[in-house]
């Protein structure tokens, strides 16, 4: 699973788009999600806060995980 937020330096997001691309040229495409209104510091803080969206996404990636 390879996460960006809306509010990241592009830096950030320029490196996990490469990581994406790179995953999927060795045919491990990984899951992608973009968590609207969060930086990279507060997707991590929002798992269990109301607005859980990031903790939904983790969890819903590992049950699905074979």
């Amino acid at each position: 699973m390879v996460a960006t937020a809306e509010l990241d330096p592009v830096a950030v997001e320029r490196q996990a788009l490469q990581l994406h691309d790179a995953l999927c040229e060795a045919n491990r495409c990984p899951t992608s999600v973009r968590f609207a209104q969060q930086n990279h510091f507060s997707e991590v803080f929002s798992i269990y806060s109301p607005d859980d969206a990031v903790g939904a996404a983790i969890l819903a990636f590992i049950r699905g995980v074979r």
